[in-house]
This record gives structure tokens, C-alpha cells and sequence, in this order.
């Protein structure tokens, strides 16, 4: 008789205690929704714009350019003026408005510098600080935040949970006007060619204009077939993908005086003979190429002052039709694209 011993008993793991997992609050359920007949029966506040024609508050936008026309004078200015709006002049609206831009309220704002060394933004704030009264540069002083991260391997990326949430945090603190990032490319490390990436990247920057309350406005180059071709005034000559175009709500440019543009304003009131070649670096264009929610400005030529500061040029004049002058008498400039090298003495 064959006898068996019984099979030994196997210890099983305890078993895990059933947590109960409460159901997560969907977006559609956290978002407010818009009541339509709340709508119906009341005319929503004015937009709140930055500036007379410019982005909305709340928003993203962008300014771009080819390298080295101003983009980083341009929106320092654009910040002293924001910073500045609360004061009063004598002879002009916000004598910290240099451009004259119209800002609607003053503000603090945030620059993020990514792209120059400290020592020229502060060459650069030198320059303007020049043409400002005392007030002016102590409201600027007060309100006015340029930080720069050029050269901090560390923590220096725009990313959910990173950077941009130090910012949304400070801004709370700091009721915030505008948060400015000079230069977008240095901000991420994503594709820039890449839409669904770079849709990603406007979503952190979305996020971070609806927490804060700030307009959003992120410097950008212009990429090398628009500059080639002429194309830099278009809205989708901005380097990279189209979603960085398509998914803000305000882009504005900075263009350099053409051949053709030079021929047809003067900056001599006795003569009124075309612009020499010699002075096209002085002139840019600033215009609107996309504006969503408001009648753009128009585009406007600036001036570049004294340490490369840009000021509204107010000296040009159309240059009269040939026939005004007479067989011969109207000089002639020379066609296509200008051969001047570099932009002169100013800093940029």
C-alpha cells in the first residue's frame, strides 16, 4: 500500500486592502461654464488691453523680428511705459511712454531675460533713462522686473511645476500687467518645428497669462526664407511652427527700411528727397500682423535715437511724385536689397 503525505500548505501573501478611489472632478465639471442668458441680458465689461490697439490682457502674444533691429528696446520700452502709465505730463499723456503706444493702466511687469547679459539690459535702461523725469524712473524703479537668466544651466525652462509656476506665484503677489520672455527659443527645450510641441509650449504660456491675469509677450525671430524674401512683415514669417502664430491672439513685428519704402518718405522738409542709404538703419516699421480680438494699429515708422532707443519718427514726409520735380531733378535710389552692413553705433 502506497501512502502519500499530505501536500505542505503554502502561505499566500496577504492581500491588499480595496481602497476606495473617489471619482476625479473632470474639467468639464471644474471649468465655470458661460451662462448664456446671463450674456444675453448683459453687455460684458470693455476688453482690457495692454495698450490702445494692442494684445489683451489675460492673453499671448509675440513680437518678432530679424536679429538685431530692437525687438529687446522695443519691449523694455514697452514695459517702462506699462510701469510708468499712471503718471502725467506736461506736454504728452505718460511721459514714460516713449513710444507712444497709449499703455491703458500701469502695472508691474516681468522680464524674463534669457538672451543678454545683465550689463545691457542696464546700458539699455541707461539710454532711456536719459530722456525720463525723476518720477518717471522711480515709478519704473518700483515696478519695472528684469531678471536675468542668461547663464543659469538651472531651473531656467518654462515648464509646468518649474518656472512657470515660481512666476504665476510672484505675479499673485505682485498684481502684474505684463510678463515679457526674451527670447522664446531660449525658454524650452522642445521642438521648434514641431506643432504639437510647440502647441504644448503656448499652453504653459496660456496657463500662465489666465493664473496672472498678465498679457504674455514672447520675443521671436523671424526665419531666414521671410528675411531672404522680403516676408517679414507677414504673420507667418516667424520662425518655426505655425502654432506659434496660430495659437496666440496678438503677434507685431519690427521691420527694417526697404529700397522701395526709402524712395517714397524723406526726412528733409526743404527738399523732400528720398532717404539715403546711409540713414535706412535708423528706420524701422512696427505694425500688427495678427490681432484678434481689436482693430490693429496701424504701422508706424520709429526712429533710432541716441543709444539706439526707438522713438516715433515724426520727421518723414511723402516724397512728391517724380514729375514734381522736374526732368532729372529727383534723384534716384538704388534698387533692391541694401547693402549695409551692421546697424551703426547704437546697442542692441
Amino acid at each position: 500500500m502506497i501512502t502519500t503525505s499530505p501536500a505542505p500548505v503554502v502561505a499566500l501573501p496577504p492581500q491588499p486592502q480595496a481602497v476606495s478611489i473617489p471619482p476625479r472632478e473632470s474639467l468639464i465639471e471644474r471649468v465655470p461654464h458661460i451662462d448664456p442668458m446671463a450674456a444675453f441680458e448683459s453687455a460684458p465689461p470693455p476688453i482690457d488691453l495692454l495698450f490702445e490697439g494692442g494684445p489683451m490682457v489675460g492673453t499671448v502674444g509675440t513680437i518678432y523680428s530679424r536679429g538685431g533691429l530692437g525687438k529687446s528696446y522695443l519691449v523694455t520700452e514697452l514695459a517702462c511705459a506699462i510701469a510708468s502709465a499712471d503718471l502725467v505730463g506736461r506736454d504728452v499723456p505718460n511721459p514714460g511712454d516713449l513710444l507712444d503706444i497709449k499703455p491703458t493702466q500701469p502695472g508691474h511687469v516681468v522680464y524674463l531675460s534669457y538672451e543678454d547679459p545683465a550689463i545691457i539690459t542696464t546700458a539699455r535702461l541707461h539710454a532711456m533713462g536719459a530722456k525720463f523725469r525723476l518720477d518717471v524712473r522711480r515709478a519704473i524703479a518700483d515696478r519695472l522686473h528684469i531678471i536675468p537668466i542668461m547663464g543659469y544651466a538651472e531651473d531656467y525652462l518654462l515648464s509646468d511645476g518649474g518656472l512657470a509656476d515660481d512666476l504665476i506665484n510672484w505675479c499673485l503677489k505682485n498684481p502684474t500687467r505684463l510678463i515679457v520672455i526674451d527670447t522664446i527659443s531660449r525658454a524650452h527645450q522642445l521642438d521648434e518645428n514641431s506643432n504639437p510641441e510647440m502647441s504644448l509650449l503656448l499652453a504653459i504660456l496660456e496657463r500662465i497669462a489666465r493664473s496672472t491675469g498678465a498679457a504674455v509677450l514672447y520675443v521671436h525671430h523671424t526665419s531666414k526664407g521671410a528675411v531672404l524674401n522680403g516676408l517679414g512683415t507677414m504673420a507667418q514669417a516667424a520662425r518655426g511652427a505655425s502654432a506659434l502664430i496660430d495659437n496666440c491672439r496678438w503677434a507685431a513685428y519690427l521691420a527694417p527700411m526697404t529700397a522701395k519704402e526709402a524712395d517714397t518718405v524723406s526726412d528733409d522738409y526743404q527738399t523732400k528727397n528720398p532717404i539715403e542709404e546711409k540713414n535706412w538703419w535708423r528706420y524701422v516699421m512696427f505694425g500688427v500682423s495678427k490681432s484678434n480680438y481689436v482693430t490693429p494699429i496701424e504701422p508706424r515708422w520709429l526712429w533710432r535715437d541716441d543709444g539706439g532707443v526707438l522713438v516715433p519718427a515724426s520727421d518723414l514726409y511723402p516724397v512728391p511724385p517724380a514729375e514734381e520735380y522736374g526732368q532729372g531733378a529727383r534723384p534716384v535710389q538704388p534698387a533692391g536689397i541694401s547693402k549695409r552692413k551692421g546697424y551703426g553705433i547704437a546697442t542692441y
